[in-house]
């Protein structure tokens, strides 16, 4: 046998029950997608999917019923932006500072600041790296460490 071994696929129900192992992601997309002629990323850029037909959850590890609904906690957040599929977390949390050093809100995760607050992704970077500190309300945006 040559090139890279398979890697197995598990699968598990909206209410995190396990219901299958795949021998491989091929096999899923064989399953799950028939008439697809071409190279589907299927797990690719996250570790853990929904499949669209059944709204099953696959992962490549035994992520078990409490990794189930975490997931699909995270997944289904409204202020959580999850554009690439599911459960990419940046990790990053975020201090805003008022005038006097005060700090006045803090978010544990930098995609939930960017939701809240109602600012982009990149606009929050740019205020976070603002040479003078604050912003032009008089804000001061900190990274947690």
């Amino acid at each position: 046998m040559s090139g890279r071994p398979k890697q197995k696929v598990y699968q598990y129900d909206s209410k995190g029950k396990y219901i299958k192992t795949w021998d491989c992601k091929r096999d899923v997309i064989r399953e799950y997608y028939p008439n697809d002629k071409g190279l589907r990323p299927l797990l690719s850029r996250n570790p853990t999917e929904t499949l669209k037909r059944d709204s099953t959850v696959i992962s490549l590890s035994k992520i078990g019923r409490i990794g189930t609904l975490e997931f699909l906690k995270r997944k289904n957040n409204p202020y959580v932006d999850r554009s690439a599929g599911g459960g990419a977390v940046s990790d990053k949390g975020v201090e805003v500072y008022n005038l006097d050093n005060d700090m006045i809100a803090s978010f544990k995760d930098w995609d939930i600041a960017s939701k809240m607050m109602k600012i982009g992704k990149g606009s929050l970077w740019g205020k976070i790296q603002e040479t003078s500190g604050f912003d032009t309300n008089g804000l001061l945006f900190k990274l947690k460490d």
